[in-house]
């Protein structure tokens, strides 16, 4: 997975301020030989899965302050309560049928209250991990697969990853207790939203952004509730980044980005909502090559920092 990859270069950077595995020196005054200042916090303003930010958690020191916030309140709902031990995940007779889940899609929780009941099921059982796209299992072709259990599995994964840092502070070699445990601060709001980058303070901070990635043939929608979409406006993301570099460091996942932001890290990677080979590769029924050969939904998966900010490439 992507976080497996991309959470060891964000704790070289917050340890050093430079990574090896990129192709660049960042200029990171959080980090400068003039300076013994570290890094205020760590922010995630699109932490969605936590698929970068469970890394992060668990690699990063105990007193690490981690904010992490999506637009998505049944998401953030759900990990407030894993994280605190008061999510109670559902028996497999809760959602057994398409009946199920679609009547759990139209739950509504009284005064609009944020289910995370809804963002377990419809991340979990919607087709590809959507919000309440198809119901998954109709498209198991025959396949037996426990959506519901290995959703289960992956968020009791997680759960034992922030509830560590929720725990005692760790001893340290000399037997004597290290910093306070800081557990990751979970908040719903727009990523333009955050108020510690936006505050004029002196902190500096270390910045991961997972946007929904620009696309040429239809605006992005960018979904919070089962009817309710958003356009996300990329070129807005964009200059939003360029503001927020100009004091902190900021890294970018996407595919491709302005002529003034550098590309410091890349990685082929399938991207597909099906992970079957009748769909992952398209092969000509005359063609004797491998499918691997014949693969055309690699694409190269790509971290980007303003140019402002590197001061050598490799």
């Amino acid at each position: 997975r992507l976080g497996k990859v991309i959470g060891p270069i964000l704790h070289d950077i917050w340890t050093t301020g430079q990574s090896a595995a990129l192709s660049c020196e960042l200029i990171n005054s959080a980090h400068s030989v003039h300076s013994a200042q570290s890094f205020g916090a760590y922010i995630e303003p699109f932490c969605g899965s936590l698929g970068v930010l469970r890394v992060v958690a668990d690699t990063f020191p105990a007193s690490a302050t981690i904010l992490a916030s999506d637009y998505h309140p049944d998401l953030i709902q759900m990990w407030r309560e894993v994280q605190d031990g008061t999510f109670q995940y559902p028996a497999a007779d809760v959602c057994s049928t398409e009946e199920d889940y679609l009547r759990i899609k139209a739950m509504k929780l009284p005064n609009g209250a944020p289910s995370s009941l809804k963002a377990f099921i419809g991340f979990g059982l919607g087709f590809s991990g959507r919000y309440f796209a198809s119901f998954a299992p109709k498209y198991a072709n025959g396949k037996k697969e426990d959506f519901l259990g290995e959703m289960t599995h992956s968020v009791q994964a997680v759960q034992a990853i922030l509830q560590k840092r929720c725990g005692p502070p760790p001893p340290t070699h000399g037997g004597v207790l290290g910093g306070a445990p800081s557990p990751p601060i979970f908040r719903c709001h727009d990523y333009r939203e955050v108020a510690a980058v936006s505050e004029d303070g002196g902190s500096i901070y270390l910045i991961y952004c997972d946007p929904p990635y620009r696309t040429t043939k239809f605006p992005i929608k960018y979904r919070r509730d089962v009817k309710h979409y958003d356009d996300f406006d990329s070129d807005e993301f964009w200059e939003t980044m360029r503001a927020w570099s100009a004091k902190h460091t900021v890294l970018i996942s996407e595919m491709s980005a302005p002529d003034d932001f550098v590309e410091v890290w890349s990685m082929q990677r399938y991207r597909s909502a099906c992970q079957s080979t009748r769909t992952r590769f398209k092969v000509s029924s005359s063609s004797s090559a491998s499918l691997v050969d014949k693969s055309v939904e690699y694409k190269n998966e790509k971290l980007f920092v303003h140019s402002s900010r590197v001061s050598a490439i490799r």
